[in-house]
């Protein structure tokens, strides 16, 4: 799974890059869905990636406002310094979170805990979910591939950003239209680039690349 990760990164600069976090603890109430850690395997695993990335510094680290991505962050960043890369944690971005969350979170929660987490991101996706509640999936994928653009804009080396899995799905089901039916869920560590040459921007999925020009 992590040499996937490295095998998919392309070498572009800038790059920028939208990740899931390290694995995470099990949730077992969706209640409590943005209180759950990173395991001991998921440090390792966010602390090996890191020390494999190395060859992309200088690196910028952003996460999202969840511990979880914050922890994946630090362990990525302290893997890159301790292997004589240089990388800066520059802390949290709002968009890495849940900014398509319109509602409240607890009818949210129990709307997913009613219908199972990938029934409701299928509805939502499909435009089924009240627009009061949770972003249609258009102005949802607006706000992910923002933070990417805006990033490649600014020419930095490569960014990195600690995210969750439906932030990557909202992607990969707008721009790739790729549906997680088909392709499954993200993994742990998966992760899509962005980066531009001239006024193209290219965005990558393992095997899936894509372009579009601004």
């Amino acid at each position: 799974m992590i040499n996937d990760t490295i095998k998919f990164i392309p070498n572009h600069k800038p790059l920028s890059i939208i990740m899931r976090h390290a694995e995470r603890e099990s949730i077992i109430d969706m209640k409590n869905a943005l209180s759950a850690l990173l395991t001991p395997q998921g440090k390792i695993d966010a602390y090996t990636l890191g020390s494999q990335l190395t060859h992309l510094a200088p690196v910028i680290l952003y996460n999202s406002p969840v511990e979880r991505c914050h922890q994946t962050a630090d362990q990525i960043y302290h893997a890159i310094i301790d292997n004589s890369g240089d990388c800066k944690l520059n802390g949290t971005i709002f968009d890495l979170g849940g900014p398509y969350v319109k509602g409240d979170w607890s009818e949210l929660m129990q709307i997913i805990q009613k219908t199972g987490m990938y029934e409701f991101t299928r509805q939502w996706f499909n435009g089924h979910i009240s627009s009061d509640l949770i972003m249609p999936l258009p102005e949802a994928a607006l706000t992910q591939i923002n933070v990417l653009l805006k990033q490649l804009n600014e020419n930095i080396n490569c960014t990195i950003n600690i995210s969750h899995d439906w932030n990557l799905m909202i992607l990969l089901e707008y721009y790739f239209k790729l549906k997680h039916e088909d392709i499954g869920i993200p993994s742990f560590l998966d992760s899509i680039s962005a980066y531009k040459m001239n006024d193209t921007i290219y965005l990558n999925y393992h095997h899936h690349n894509l372009k579009f020009t601004l």
